[in-house]
């Protein structure tokens, strides 16, 4: 469910303010079945058959924007403050059934709070063929989340995450001709960290990083072309840092990894493009990656632990290219690509190597039937290969929509079937440690939707408001 409001105030033609507040919440309730066989030295060791439910709830969750825009003379101006407040749950139970041992019920819930504030201020100025911007963005994230387990096999826990993080951004763009421009830019970032376990244990990061990029450009006709280069950084979601100890069956649990770093990477792109026909490469150099990873924790009552880790440098290679046909009554854009990496780590006592290319292909179109009626459709494909530490096998999605407008576009009518081959999965096979673990998600995501939609005479919106702490936000 959703509620939003939204206001627009123009002070003048050059200056606007603005804000809007939205609340969404929800609940969802999945039941799923899975299998576990645990085998040593070729002998199986047990099999466990698991029917397990899900209740997630999200409470209201709250986000709200305040703005302005405004330009003085060549200089433009725009301000946002953004808050945001969530507190989800969620009750697990399983029902165990085993072939060589007891069978176990037990049930599990998590809670968790989390509250943000943002504020960024950005200014550019223009003048002839050359534009500044510099701003400034700040924001402050505090999470908390909390595990009630009701048996005897996991503890219960709470832990805390206090966070905030002060960039400071610059760029300069520079148009030297007829289509060609260029630019540089630099992002300081200072982040303070502060991680409390069960109330007891605090551990503090305090962390700077600067991030340059430049791009060259050149468009004429339908003739394009770019080069540029960009560094970043990912910063962990915040679940992947909650250490709180979860349970998934008797054989393996889960948690995640305070200690883990942010995954530094630099990129290179060129993209040349001949209308209507393009071709993108991009290579990446990433420094602490962040792994699945899979260890053993009590060997002697077959338990591992899954959570996450920072691995060694990664390099991948990222080619795709492709072309839009249209007929009089249709179009077609197929898309190809192949991804090649270049890892290596340890699994067990040897040094294993991480390089199977994965290609993907991509095809979507449309097609105009009698009585105006619109077929599109829209295919996907990738093989198997290595990405990170893991081997995917291949999965392929295809779905189907038919669409048709009455009253001069103002009722349209979608009939829609999703995945209709019930291609869509996850199989894969994860190298950690010691530790070789497969597994195999069908998700039964076929579905058929009908919508119908009327426009009423409802004007474009004027919002203005481009937000802040967007990033922060996806790792809430």
């Amino acid at each position: 469910s959703l509620c939003m409001l939204r206001i627009n105030y123009q002070i003048s033609p050059q200056h606007m303010l603005g804000a809007y507040y939205r609340a969404f919440w929800n609940k969802t309730d999945i039941s799923y079945r899975n299998r576990s066989e645990v085998v040593e030295d070729n002998d199986t060791v047990d099999v466990v058959r698991n029917l397990g439910q899900d209740i997630s709830r999200s409470y209201p969750t709250h986000s709200a924007n305040l703005y302005y825009n405004g330009k003085i003379g060549n200089i433009e101006l725009n301000s946002d403050i953004d808050c945001y407040f969530s507190s989800p749950r969620s009750l697990k139970t399983n029902d165990e059934r085993s072939e060589y041992s007891e069978n176990r019920f037990n049930s599990y819930g998590s809670f968790s709070s989390s509250r943000m504030w943002a504020y960024k201020l950005a200014s550019s100025y223009s003048v002839r063929k050359s534009k500044i911007e510099v701003g400034i963005e700040y924001t402050d994230s505090k999470v908390d989340m909390a595990t009630s387990s009701h048996d005897q096999y996991l503890p219960s826990g709470d832990n805390s995450i206090r966070e905030s993080n002060l960039s400071v951004f610059g760029q300069y763009g520079l148009s030297l001709a007829d289509g060609l421009d260029i630019s540089a830019g630099i992002r300081y970032q200072h982040t303070d960290h502060k991680y409390t376990d069960n109330n007891t244990d605090t551990q503090y990061r305090r962390l700077d990083n600067v991030f340059p990029s430049a791009s060259l450009s050149y468009r004429k006709g339908k003739v394009s072309a770019s080069l540029s280069y960009s560094s970043a950084f990912n910063q962990p979601s915040y679940s992947r840092l909650d250490g709180n100890l979860m349970y998934v069956n008797r054989f393996l649990y889960k948690k995640g990894n305070p200690n883990l770093r942010n995954s530094k990477f630099s990129s290179m792109e060129i993209m040349v493009a001949y209308s209507p026909a393009f071709l993108r490469m991009s290579y990446v150099r990433q420094n602490d990656p962040i792994l699945f990873f899979t260890e053993i924790l009590d060997a002697d009552k077959n338990i591992c632990l899954s959570t996450y880790t920072n691995g060694p440098e990664r390099k991948a290679l990222d080619v795709i290219g492709g072309v839009t046909i249209r007929g009089k009554s249709w179009n077609l854009s197929p898309n190809l690509g192949i991804e090649k990496q270049w890892f290596k780590m340890r699994f067990r006592d040897a040094i294993m190597s991480f390089g199977k290319p994965r290609v993907s292909m991509n095809v979507n179109g449309s097609l105009t039937l009698p009585y105006g009626i619109w077929l599109m459709g829209d295919f996907s494909f990738q093989s198997k290969g290595n990405v990170r530490n893991l081997h995917l096998r291949s999965a392929g999605v295809l779905n189907l929509t038919l669409y048709k407008a009455f009253l001069k576009g103002n009722l349209s009518v979608w009939l829609a079937g999703r995945d209709l081959f019930d291609g869509q999965s996850s199989r894969q096979v994860i190298y950690s440690g010691d530790v070789r673990s497969a597994s195999h998600e069908k998700m039964y995501m076929r579905s058929f939707e009908i919508t119908v939609r009327y426009n009423f005479n409802v004007p474009r919106s004027k919002y203005k408001g481009r937000g802040a702490g967007e990033s922060e936000k996806s790792r809430l």
